[in-house]
């Protein structure tokens, strides 16, 4: 049996392998769309077609990004004529630093319309796909395959890193992935100032969207001591040691645009609790092993951030090795109800069905 996957490839996201693997576990071939594009013969022989990311139109010009909302019309079109079965997977509520809110809004719509299934990663998506079906058409189409763990995903060995600090009298608190402007590092920078007088180390590891938010990023905290910085690509070797040296994680995600996360899920994989907005993907995990936190608007971020950093904080003075306690109870949880193995029963269960339909 044949089957699209969009994208065949994502380089910086183990999330697509995995869910590849998933696939082909259960005796899919994997075929890239523009193979099949030009193929009319496998285009025949296709019967599904799981497409991630597909309703983003990112940033560029006015008419590029005209032409592209066209083109992924066209190609849902393309499919549904030739008998594909269509897999929206939704990852988020709307696309993140876009400035075409209103294409990816009407994209959304008409992938939820025009697909034949639509795959959430966490069950409050539900809730989002409001906004494009009704409660029937949601039980219609709706099956919910969540994120996967990562275990096994990174090397487990501990690797020196010069800038990690060995001070244990500090509470370390990671930030970990691309640093570009929409994840909040501004507000992660505010929050190393405000808990500057306190037992509390900052570090934010990644390589930054460019060398002038580098330059603008390391200037405003040329005065700070408690925070540091491990600005360029890290390497699939050091994640763990990172992980390994943190005591939470600090993934201030914006409300308006996302719904999952895989830096959380990976934290949780790596045994570590985090300070995160409540998120769909964190709605599916105990929340008393979690510091997550509510904000209506962007100007009260910072205070809620504030507030579930100083909770962390508070329990860590109190017992220093509560925060891994949480974050190993995450960990066994995230195993038993998420793992890579039980995605690939989600993953033939929707398949069989939708192949059998």
């Amino acid at each position: 049996m044949k089957t699209i996957m969009f994208p065949i490839k994502e380089p910086a996201n183990p999330y697509i392998d995995m869910v590849s693997e998933a696939i082909s576990s259960n005796s899919f071939e994997l075929y890239d769309w523009k193979m099949v594009l030009k193929n009319r013969k496998l285009m025949r022989e296709v019967q599904v077609a799981n497409l991630n990311w597909f309703d983003t139109v990112r940033n560029c010009s006015f008419p590029k990004a005209f032409l592209i909302l066209v083109r992924q019309i066209i190609y849902i079109y393309i499919m549904k004529i030739n008998g594909i079965k269509i897999i929206y997977t939704m990852h988020n509520s709307q696309a993140h630093d876009t400035k075409y809110p209103r294409m990816n809004h009407f994209l959304m719509s008409f992938m939820s319309h025009r697909a034949d299934r639509i795959a959430v990663l966490c069950t409050y998506s539900q809730e989002v796909l409001k906004k494009f079906l009704t409660d029937s058409q949601i039980e219609e189409k709706v099956r919910v395959v969540y994120h996967p763990t990562y275990k096994g995903i990174y090397p487990e060995e501990i690797k020196k890193i010069d800038c990690l600090s060995s001070n244990n009298k500090k509470m370390h608190v990671l930030f970990t992935g691309q640093i570009k402007r929409y994840k909040n590092i501004e507000l992660i920078l505010q929050i190393a100032e405000y808990y500057k007088g306190a037992n509390i180390e900052f570090l934010i590891a990644g390589r930054p969207e460019s060398d002038e938010y580098k330059k603008e990023i390391e200037k405003k905290c040329e005065n700070n001591s408690n925070i540091r910085f491990l600005m360029r690509y890290i390497q699939d070797d050091e994640i763990t040691t990172l992980y390994s040296w943190a005591d939470v994680v600090l993934i201030p995600l914006s409300l308006s645009s996302s719904l999952n996360s895989g830096s959380a899920i990976l934290s949780i994989t790596q045994g570590k609790t985090v300070i995160a907005p409540l998120i769909g993907t964190l709605m599916d995990y105990p929340i008393e092993d979690l510091f997550t936190y509510q904000y209506k608007d962007e100007d009260q971020h910072l205070q809620a951030v504030i507030g579930a950093v100083g909770r962390a904080y508070s329990e860590w003075k109190e017992n220093s090795q509560a925060l891994k306690e949480a974050g190993q109870r995450l960990q066994e949880f995230a195993e038993e109800n998420f793992s890579r193995e039980k995605t690939r029963n989600r993953y033939k269960e929707l398949y069989n069905e939708l192949v059998n339909h």
